[in-house]
């Protein structure tokens, strides 16, 4: 298995592509020699919010969709991305009034009657 780090510009690109139409633009560049699919980003959710001026914000990919995206316990936004192989590509945060939620596609629960056992 390899391992892959799709993020390597992400979090430069942030700051610097901010822009008037009350978005932030992300470059998500893949250096790696195979694609990268449906790989997990991570920006700071802090100051993502603080330029957009929102509680909220939702990440729309290169062909303008939104995808699925979330705010961490731990003040990160995530999403997933794919990139092909030495390529780029272009994502955009936009702020929103509200927090969007998703179909899950993972579930998970603990058994403490099975000695702490945690199912996914």
């Amino acid at each position: 298995m390899r391992h892959s780090t799709i993020m390597t510009a992400a979090t430069a690109a942030l700051i610097l592509s901010a822009c008037a139409e009350n978005r932030v633009g992300i470059s998500v560049t893949n250096s790696n020699d195979f694609d990268c699919v449906a790989e997990t980003v991570e920006l700071p959710s802090d100051s993502l919010l603080t330029i957009l001026g929102s509680r909220y914000c939702y990440v729309t990919g290169p062909d303008g969709a939104e995808i699925p995206s979330q705010l961490t316990h731990d003040g990160k936004l995530i999403f997933q991305a794919t990139v092909a192989a030495g390529g780029s590509g272009e994502y955009n945060i936009h702020p929103s009034d509200t927090l969007h939620s998703y179909t899950s596609t993972v579930s998970g629960r603990i058994y403490p009657e099975r000695a702490d056992d945690i199912a996914w």
